[in-house]
C-alpha cells in the first residue's frame, strides 16, 4: 500500500516537473485522429467529437427545453446537447433522455405514455392541428410555425375515449329531455356534374364513408352511407332538385342530423370527380343552400349535446351514466329506449334540482338551484356534474392541445393541464415529469431522488432568464414571456430547470456546477501553458476624496469597507479576500494612499483569473471631499488574452486523474500517464466524495460482519446454556461448556460495553436534564392553564350580553349566528388546549385540573345556540303558515309544530330568563291561540230540521251518496291499513362471513308475502265503482308496490350473483388475470355494499323506493355488470381447461378453488381433486410430438408449484406409486414433460 501511494506520488511530481515549464510538442494523442491538429497545437475536432483531445464523443444538439435567456424573450437561440433534458453518453455520443423525453437529442416532450392505452395515436401538435379525429372537433387548423409544432407530442383519443392518456371512457352525450324549443342541425352537401365522373365521399368527425357516386346514388343510399359511420347515430336525407346526389342542373342533399345534436362540426368533401363540369361543397349555419327551384336554408342545431344529457354522472372507468332520479335510457329523441345517455325522463314534471337521496338538500351544498323549468344546478367554483357532487380537479395551460387557430395553441384552460388525470377526489394524478396541483409545471431532472442534485434550486424560465446576470457576467439580466399574450413564451412560467449552486472549491471564479441537472462539478480552470505572447488583465481605479471609505465588487462578490487611505497591500489584501479574486498586484500612480484631494489612481493586475474579465465597480456613497466633488472611475487599461478554461492542457487532467484514481504500482511512468490520458470526465468526481462513500461502505462492512460475529456468539451461548443433558458424562461436559462461557464473558460483554455505557449515559443525563427543568415546565404550565381559565371566562360573560341578548335581532338572528360560530371554534380551541395541558401534567405526574369554568360555559354556549336556532325555526315556521296559499295551508301539522314551539320556548325562557327567549315565548303563545281547532263540527241540526227540509223527499239520491261515501270510506281504510302494514315492515339485515360492515340481505318471505296480498287487494279496489274520490291516491300507492317488487327481484337477483363472485374475486391470482372484470366487480361490490350499509341504518322496506327507480337502476346496471362478468369467467375457465384437457373433468367451483390458490399449499383441495384429474392414467395413451411444447402460463406454473406439495402429500404418493408401477416409463415422462411439468415420478 505504502508502495503504491509513493508510486502514485512520484508520477505527479514527475509530471509537474516535466509539463509545468511550458509544454511543447504537437496536440495531445494527436487529436486521437478525431480531429486537426492548429499551428498553436490545440486540435479542432471532427463532426460528434468534442474535448481538448477530441477523444469524447459529442452527442446531438437541439433547441433547449430550459436554458438561461440571451435576450428578451429568447432561450431557444443556442442548442445544447440532448435539450437539457438528457444525460450525454461520451462512450457511445447518444442521449440517455430523462423520462418523457425521447428523439436523437431528447427534443420531444412525450404527453402519451403507455401508447395511449391503444385507443388512439400519438401525434405532434403539427399533425393534431391537421388530423379530424378528434369527437368533438369543429374546425380544421395548421400548427407549423410555433417552435413546439413538432416537439410536442400527445394523444388523439379514438371515439368513445378520452383523458390525457385516452385511458377514460366517454359516456353517451345526449339531449337534455327538459329543455324545449330547440332545433336539429341541417346541413347541404350540394353537386353539380354535367358530364362528369368519378366518385366523392363525405367524412364526419374522423370517419369516412364508402366512396359515393353521385350520378347513381340516391337519398336513401346517402343515408344508410352516414349512418355506417360509428360517429352518427341517424340523419334523415331529402334531395332539393333531382333523384340522384348529382345531376346537370344540381342537386342539394338536405342532411338533418336527428342523433347528433348541437353545433355539429362540417361534413368534410373528399372529392375525385373529374372531366366536364362539375361543383361540390357543403352549405352550414343558415346559409342558403346551392340548388334546387326554392334553395332551402340550413339550420344550426340548438339542442344541447352534453355528456349523459346533462341529467347524470359518468363512469369513465365503464362508460356507463349514472342517470338522476327520473332519468334513464333513451331513444336518442327524448323517449323511452336502449341509449344509456339519461336522455328519458319518465315522471309527470320536474319539480326540484338534484340533490343528495333521500334529503331535502339540493346540489350537495355545492351550488344553487336554478329553478323552473329546467332544474338544473350551477355549481360553484371546484364541482361539477349535474347535482355538483363531483369534486373538480384544479386547472391550467394545456401543455398539449389541438390548435384552436392558425398557429394558436396552449391557450385553453383545462384540467390537469393535460398533463395528469383527475380522480375522484378532485386532484390530479400528474404524469411523470409534472408537478403542481395542476400538473401545469415541467419538473426539474432529478438524480437519485435529488432534485437538481441536491446542488442547485428549480426555477422557471421566467426566473432563470432574470438571473442570467449572475450566471453569465453580464450587465443586465433578460426578461422571458414579457407579453402575456405572446404564443412563442407560453411557458414562461411552466418549464422549470436547475439554477446550480456555486462549487466552494474553486477560488478562482463565481464557478457553480455545470449541466441540466447539476450534476457536473466543474474542474479547475486557468492559462493554457502551451500558448505564448499572452497578457495579464489591468484595470485603473481612480479616487477623488480625502475622507471616508469605498468597496470593490466584482463578479457578485464585494470587498469590506476599505479607508480612502489605505495602501496598496490593503486593497491586495481586500480583493484577495473575495471568492471570485485569487491573486492580483496593485500600485499607485502617486503617493502612498488610495485616494487623495487631486486624485489618484489605483492599478490593479489580475493574475487569477485569467482572460478579458469584467470592470470592477467602486462604490462611493461614503467617500468624502472637503473641497470638491467625490469623483470616482474605472477604466480597462490592457485587456486580458491568457485563456481562462477548464482542463485546457492534458497535464491537469492527467493530475486530477491521478489524485482521484489508484494506479498499479508496477506501472512505469509512460504507463501512468498513458492511464491518465484514457480516463473521460465521469472519472473526475471530486476525491472526497469518492473516498467518503468508500469509507462510509467499509465501516457499514465491518459493522455489519462485527454486529452479526457477536450475534452469532450470543446465540450460540444461549443454545449452550439451554441444554439439559441426563447422564453423567454429558453432564460434566455441560459443566465444563458453562464454566468456559463464564471466562469468556468479560471479553464478549466488552464488545457491547460500549453501547451500553452509552446508553447509560445518555439515559442519565437525559433524567437529570428532565429533573433539572420539569419545576420551570410546571410553573409555565400552571401559567397556561390560568390563562386559559380567564379566557374561558371572558367568552362566558361575553355569552351573557350583547347580540345574544338583544331582541331587535330577533326578525333577523343573521348576525348572532356569525357570532356564535366564531365562539363555538374558540371554545373548541380552548377545550384542546386544555386535553393538552391535561396530557402535560400526566406526564409530569400532577393532578389534572378541573376546568369547571369551561364546562359551565359549553354548557351555556349549547343552551344559548338551541335559543337562536330555535328562534330561526320559528321565523321560518311563522313566515311559511303566514305567506303559504290558505288551501296548502295543513293546519293539523301547524298546531303540532306551534305547540312544539311554545315548549321549547317555555323551558328555554326558565333558563335564561332574557329579552329574546320572552319575546320567544309570546310570540308562540299568541300564535298557538290563533289556530282553529281541526274538524270541528258545525250546526247541530235534529231530525224535524230534515223533514222541514224535505230531505225524505230526496231520500233516493240521499242513500246513494250514503252508499258511495260508505265505499270510498272503506277503500281508505284499506288503504290506509296496507299503508300502516309497508310502514311496520322493516328488512332483516344479516352480517356477512363475521364481517360486522358488511350486511346481506335476510329473509324476505314476510316482505314477499305481504307485497303479494297487497297487490291483490290493489287490483280490487281499482275494479270498486266508488274508487274515484281516491283513484289517484290508490294508484301511486299500486305503482310505488310495483316498483318496490321490480327492486327486490334485481336485488336478490344481484346479492345471489354477488355472493358467488365475492369469493372468487377475492383471490389476487383471478384479479391478476381478469383486471377488467376485478373492477366491474369492485364497482358492483361497493353499491351493493353502500346499499346495506344504508338499509341497516334505516331498514324501512317502503322507504328504500322513496327516491323512485334510483334503486331499481343501480340494480339493474349491477346486474348487467354481474352477467358481463359470468360470461367472462366462463371464457376464462374455458381457456384453462383447453391449455390442461382434464380440468373438464372437474367443476367450476372445484377448478376455482385451485385457480384461486396463490402458494398451492392446501393439500386437502388436491387431494380431493387431483384422482378425477388422474383418471384412466393406466391407459398408457401417448402421442409422437414433432417438436416440444412450451406451455407458459399462470395456471401451469401453479401446478408446477403444487407438484411440489403433492410429493410431500402421502395420499397422493400412493397414486403416483400405484400409476408408475402399471405404466412405462417413458409414457409418464411423456405425459409430464408434454405440458412443461417436472416429471412426479422421480
Amino acid at each position: 500500500m505504502v508502495g503504491r501511494r509513493l508510486c502514485v506520488l512520484l508520477v505527479a511530481l514527475t509530471l509537474c516537473c516535466c509539463f509545468l515549464p511550458g509544454v511543447q510538442g504537437s496536440c495531445p494523442s494527436k487529436c486521437n485522429r478525431h480531429g486537426t491538429c492548429g499551428s498553436d497545437n490545440t486540435c479542432t475536432c471532427f463532426p460528434g467529437y468534442t474535448g481538448y483531445d477530441c477523444n469524447s464523443r459529442a452527442c446531438p444538439k437541439g433547441a433547449p427545453w430550459v436554458d438561461f435567456a440571451t435576450g428578451q424573450d429568447s432561450v431557444r437561440s443556442v442548442a445544447q446537447e440532448c435539450s437539457n433534458r438528457g444525460f450525454c453518453n461520451r462512450s457511445s455520443g447518444k442521449c440517455e433522455c430523462d423520462e418523457g423525453f425521447a428523439g436523437p437529442a431528447c427534443e420531444r416532450l412525450q404527453l402519451c405514455r403507455t401508447n395511449c392505452n391503444g385507443h388512439g395515436k400519438c401525434l405532434s401538435m403539427r399533425a393534431m392541428a391537421a388530423t379530424k379525429n378528434d369527437y368533438n372537433l369543429i374546425y380544421s387548423a395548421t400548427y407549423d410555425t410555433p417552435w413546439d409544432a413538432d416537439r410536442i407530442y400527445g394523444c388523439v383519443c379514438d371515439h368513445g375515449y378520452t383523458g390525457a392518456d385516452c385511458s377514460l371512457r366517454q359516456c353517451p352525450y345526449g339531449d337534455d329531455p327538459i329543455s324545449t324549443g330547440q332545433v336539429d342541425e341541417v346541413q347541404s352537401v350540394s353537386c353539380l356534374c354535367n358530364g362528369c365522373t368519378g366518385t366523392f365521399t363525405l367524412s364526419f368527425r374522423g370517419e369516412t364513408t364508402r366512396p359515393l357516386d353521385g350520378n347513381v346514388d340516391t337519398a336513401a343510399t346517402l343515408k344508410a352511407a352516414l349512418e355506417d359511420l360509428i360517429t352518427i347515430r341517424g340523419v334523415s336525407v331529402s334531395l332539393n332538385g333531382g333523384t340522384t346526389l348529382c345531376d346537370s342542373d344540381g342537386v342539394s342533399a338536405m342532411i338533418t342530423f336527428t342523433y347528433e345534436h348541437g353545433d355539429v362540426p362540417a361534413l368534410v368533401i373528399g372529392s375525385s370527380l373529374s372531366g366536364g363540369t362539375s361543383s361540390l361543397t357543403v352549405e352550414t349555419d343558415g346559409t342558403q343552400a346551392a340548388y334546387g327551384p326554392t334553395p332551402p336554408l340550413t339550420v344550426r342545431g340548438t339542442k344541447e349535446w352534453l355528456e349523459c344529457s346533462g341529467r347524470g354522472t359518468c363512469n369513465t372507468l365503464l362508460g356507463l351514466c349514472a342517470c338522476a332520479t327520473g332519468f334513464g335510457p333513451s331513444d336518442g329523441l327524448g323517449g323511452s329506449g336502449n341509449i344509456l345517455d339519461c336522455g328519458y325522463y319518465s315522471g309527470s314534471g320536474l319539480t326540484t334540482c338534484a340533490g343528495i337521496f333521500g334529503s331535502v338538500t339540493r346540489c350537495y351544498n355545492h351550488g344553487r338551484c336554478q329553478g323552473a323549468p329546467l332544474y338544473q344546478c350551477l355549481c360553484d367554483e371546484g364541482f361539477g356534474g349535474y347535482d355538483c357532487s363531483q369534486p373538480q380537479c384544479p386547472t391550467g395551460r394545456a401543455w398539449v392541445e389541438e390548435a384552436a387557430t392558425n398557429n394558436v395553441a396552449h391557450n385553453s384552460i383545462v384540467q390537469c393541464s393535460n398533463a395528469g388525470l383527475c380522480n375522484s377526489a378532485g386532484t390530479c394524478r400528474c404524469l411523470t415529469g409534472f408537478e403542481g396541483a395542476a400538473c401545469n409545471r415541467m419538473s426539474c431532472p432529478t438524480s437519485n431522488g435529488a432534485v437538481c442534485n441536491n446542488r442547485g434550486t428549480c426555477r422557471t424560465l421566467r426566473e432563470l432568464a432574470a438571473l442570467t446576470p449572475t450566471a453569465t457576467f453580464t450587465a443586465a439580466g433578460f426578461v422571458y414571456g414579457s407579453d402575456p399574450n405572446a404564443l412563442s413564451t407560453w411557458d414562461a412560467d411552466m418549464a422549470q430547470g436547475c439554477y446550480c449552486d456555486k462549487v466552494p472549491l474553486d477560488r478562482g471564479k463565481n464557478v457553480r456546477y455545470s449541466g441540466y441537472s447539476c450534476a457536473k462539478t466543474p474542474c479547475p480552470s486557468g492559462d493554457d501553458p502551451w500558448t505564448t505572447n499572452q497578457v495579464d488583465e489591468v484595470q485603473t481605479v481612480s479616487c477623488s476624496a480625502d475622507g471616508g471609505s469605498f468597496t470593490l465588487s466584482f463578479r457578485g462578490e464585494t470587498t469590506l469597507p476599505i479607508a480612502f487611505s489605505a495602501s496598496a497591500s490593503a486593497v491586495k489584501f481586500a480583493l484577495e479576500r473575495l471568492l471570485t479574486i485569487t491573486s492580483v498586484s496593485v500600485s499607485f500612480a502617486t503617493g502612498a494612499v488610495a485616494c487623495s484631494s487631486a486624485g489618484n489612481a489605483m492599478r490593479v493586475t489580475f493574475y487569477s483569473p485569467s482572460g478579458d474579465l469584467p470592470l470592477l465597480s467602486i462604490s462611493s456613497a461614503t467617500l468624502t471631499h472637503s473641497t470638491a466633488t467625490v469623483a470616482t472611475n474605472v477604466v480597462p487599461t490592457t485587456q486580458g488574452t491568457k485563456e481562462d478554461a477548464m482542463l485546457a492542457k492534458p497535464l491537469a487532467k492527467s493530475l486530477a486523474v491521478l489524485m482521484i484514481v489508484p494506479i498499479p504500482g508496477d506501472c512505469n511512468f509512460e504507463q501512468k500517464y498513458t492511464v491518465a490520458m484514457s480516463m473521460d470526465e465521469k472519472t473526475l468526481i471530486p476525491m472526497t466524495t469518492v473516498k467518503l462513500d468508500a469509507m462510509k461502505g467499509l465501516v457499514k462492512g465491518l459493522a455489519h460482519a462485527r454486529c452479526k460475529t457477536q450475534l452469532g456468539e450470543y446465540k450460540q451461548r444461549i443454545q449452550s446454556l439451554l441444554q439439559r443433558p441426563q447422564h453423567l458424562k454429558e453432564f460434566a461436559g455441560h459443566v465444563e461448556r458453562v464454566q468456559s462461557l463464564k471466562s469468556k464473558q468479560k471479553a464478549l460483554a466488552k464488545n457491547t460495553n460500549v453501547c451500553t455505557r452509552e446508553l447509560q449515559r445518555g439515559d442519565g443525563s437525559c433524567r437529570c436534564f428532565v429533573a433539572s427543568r420539569v419545576g420551570e415546565m410546571t410553573q409555565q404550565l400552571d401559567a397556561n392553564i390560568q390563562r386559559l381559565d380567564e379566557q374561558v371566562l371572558q367568552l362566558h360573560n361575553q355569552l351573557q350580553g350583547g347580540l345574544f341578548v338583544d331582541a331587535s335581532h330577533f326578525e333577523d338572528p343573521s348576525a348572532v349566528k356569525s357570532e356564535l360560530e366564531s365562539v363555538k371554534q374558540r371554545l373548541t380551541q380552548l377545550d384542546e388546549l386544555s386535553k393538552q395541558c391535561t396530557e402535560y401534567q400526566t406526564l409530569f405526574n400532577l393532578m389534572p385540573f378541573k376546568y369547571l369554568n369551561l364546562q359551565a360555559t359549553q354548557e351555556h354556549f349549547a343552551t344559548v345556540e338551541s335559543l337562536w336556532t330555535a328562534v330561526e325555526k320559528w321565523n321560518e315556521l311563522y313566515q311559511t303558515a303566514m305567506t303559504s296559499p290558505f288551501f296548502e295551508v295543513n293546519t293539523e301539522e301547524l298546531s303540532k309544530d306551534a305547540a312544539v314551539a311554545f315548549k321549547d320556548a317555555y323551558a328555554l325562557h326558565k333558563k335564561l330568563s332574557n329579552d329574546v327567549t320572552a319575546v320567544l315565548k309570546d310570540r308562540t303563545a299568541e300564535f298557538k291561540l290563533n289556530i282553529p281547532t281541526p274538524w270541528y263540527p258545525g250546526i247541530l241540526f235534529t231530525l224535524e230540521d230534515l223533514v222541514a227540509y224535505d230531505v225524505l223527499d230526496m231520500k233516493d239520491l240521499v242513500g246513494e251518496m250514503s252508499a258511495a261515501a260508505s265505499g270510498e270510506a272503506q277503500i281508505e281504510a284499506s288503504l290506509q291499513k296496507v299503508k300502516h302494514g309497508w310502514d311496520q315492515m322493516e328488512f332483516t339485515c344479516v352480517i356477512h362471513r363475521e364481517q360486522n360492515d358488511v350486511f346481506i340481505m335476510g329473509s324476505l318471505e314476510d316482505i314477499l308475502m305481504l307485497l303479494e296480498d297487497n297487490q291483490v287487494s290493489f287490483q280490487t279496489m281499482m275494479g270498486s265503482r266508488f274508487v274515484m274520490g281516491v283513484k289517484v291516491e290508490v294508484e301511486r300507492s299500486s305503482k310505488r308496490l310495483s316498483l318496490l317488487s321490480d327492486t327486490l327481484d334485481e336485488w336478490i337477483s344481484c346479492q345471489r350473483s354477488w355472493m358467488y363472485l365475492e369469493t372468487i374475486f377475492c383471490a389476487e391470482d383471478i384479479q391478476k388475470q381478469l383486471p377488467v372484470e376485478a373492477q366491474k366487480f369492485a364497482l358492483v361490490d361497493r353499491n351493493l355494499k353502500t346499499t346495506m350499509l344504508r338499509t341497516k341504518s334505516n331498514p324501512s322496506v317502503i322507504r328504500s323506493v322513496e327516491g323512485g327507480p334510483e334503486l331499481l337502476d343501480k340494480f339493474r346496471m349491477s346486474n348487467r355488470l354481474l352477467e358481463e362478468i359470468h360470461k367472462s369467467l366462463e371464457d376464462y375457465l374455458k381457456t384453462k381447461r383447453m391449455a390442461f384437457p382434464r380440468f373438464y373433468f372437474l367443476s367450476n367451483d372445484e377448478l376455482l378453488e385451485i385457480l384461486k390458490l396463490l402458494h398451492p399449499q392446501a393439500v386437502v383441495v388436491v387431494d380431493r381433486v387431483v384422482r378425477k384429474v388422474l383418471v384412466k392414467t393406466v391407459a398408457a395413451l401417448s402421442v409422437v410430438l414433432v417438436e416440444s411444447m412450451a406451455v407458459r402460463d399462470v395456471l401451469v406454473e401453479a401446478v408446477v408449484a403444487l407438484s411440489v406439495v403433492l410429493v410431500e402429500s402421502m395420499a397422493v404418493r400412493d397414486v403416483l406409486v400405484e400409476s408408475v408401477a402399471t405404466v412405462p416409463t417413458a409414457a409418464v415422462w411423456w405425459r409430464l414433460c408434454s405440458c412443461s411439468w417436472r416429471p412426479w415420478s422421480r
